[in-house]
């Protein structure tokens, strides 16, 4: 008998996938300004905003995903 060695679906898949997305669009960014003529100012300005931005999404994302979960099964015993 096989046995198997899968986990159970984690309700943060979510923001992992968010995560890996804002990582790849983020080298992507990258790339292109590199290449582009803005000055290094200008492109370290947009990185950082974009880094800023992001960054607040997944938070919010994973507030959200903790919410619900705590709507779905009563609060956090400790």
């Amino acid at each position: 008998m096989k046995k198997s060695t899968t986990v159970n679906k984690s309700p943060f898949n979510s923001v992992k996938l968010l995560l890996a997305l804002g990582l790849f669009l983020g080298l992507c960014l990258l790339m292109v300004f590199t290449r582009s003529a803005y000055s290094q100012s200008q492109q370290s300005l947009f990185l950082f905003f974009y880094a800023v931005v992001w960054a607040v999404a997944c938070v919010a994302r994973v507030r959200y995903v903790q919410n619900k979960k705590v709507r779905e099964n009563g609060p956090i015993q400790k």
